[in-house]
């Protein structure tokens, strides 16, 4: 069952919804194939990511020219690793990245890989809790799946019809340019945040145009696509990784009003 089917199926149960009342039975056919359906591409999916994510991690030493999947260039984002598109997966390594002369994302003067990985596990963890709120309902979000082979995590996600002219909340070039532009959209993030206890506080660069007011961390994105849709990508900051080494006073951007989950 792919995806065109499923489409097919909401589409008559909108349709059906519109037109006349279903019997109980009907309704619980519909679901039931509608869950079928996902269940059976999520399963697809992670198949593929594993199988496509193995061989991009063995031959990841090799010259570009003779690599099975070739990786992408085009693609932006301030952290992680080569990342490559392969049967509509986006595979992108979880590896720490040098911004600067001597200067590592999340080793600070050296490369800290294990925490780029570990971040990964922050973005998956994430994902999950941004489903689990009410506001997941009429926000769009990939599915994903981590790979873990000889040492080295990849990162896959399903690709979306999104691109940087899309991006309509949050940042892609690490704060120096914020958007904040689509009122519903930032409404819906503020919502889904503020059920993950994540209080709004002032996100961006020194060097920023400006600085805006945000609800979660200033690199997750929020699209726009030309289905009208809205989309949430990079959740690895969503998720903190322990308020145990806040010591005694949390920082600002969590919410005191709630009791935190771990």
């Amino acid at each position: 069952v792919g995806p065109s089917r499923l489409e097919r199926v909401v589409g008559r149960e909108r349709r059906r919804a519109g037109a006349e009342a279903m019997s109980e039975e009907e309704e619980m056919e519909e679901l039931r194939v509608v869950y079928s359906a996902l269940k059976n591409l999520a399963r697809d999916f992670v198949t593929a990511s594993v199988e496509y994510g193995t061989i991009i991690i063995s031959e990841m030493t090799w010259p570009n020219h003779r690599k099975t999947i070739q990786p992408i260039t085009e693609l932006g984002g301030v952290a992680g690793g080569e990342k490559y598109i392969c049967k509509d997966i986006l595979f992108k390594f979880a590896v720490d990245k040098e911004v600067g002369e001597g200067v590592w994302v999340y080793g600070g003067a050296e490369a800290d890989h294990a925490s780029a990985m570990k971040a990964a596990n922050h973005e998956l963890r994430a994902l999950l809790a941004l489903h689990k709120t009410r506001a997941s309902k009429a926000l769009r979000l990939p599915l994903m799946s981590l790979i873990t082979y000889r040492g080295f995590r990849l990162v896959a996600l399903s690709v979306l019809p999104i691109s940087k002219h899309t991006l309509r909340y949050g940042s892609q070039d690490g704060g120096l340019v914020v958007h904040r532009s689509e009122e519903r959209l930032r409404r819906l993030v503020e919502s889904a945040c503020s059920e993950l206890g994540l209080a709004p506080h002032t996100a961006g660069t020194s060097e920023a145009r400006h600085l805006e007011n945000f609800a979660g961390p200033v690199d997750l994105e929020g699209h726009v696509a030309e289905d009208g849709q809205y989309y949430l990508v990079d959740f690895a900051r969503v998720r903190y990784p322990s308020t145990s080494l806040f010591c005694h006073r949390p920082p600002p951007y969590l919410s005191s009003r709630k009791k935190m989950d771990h």
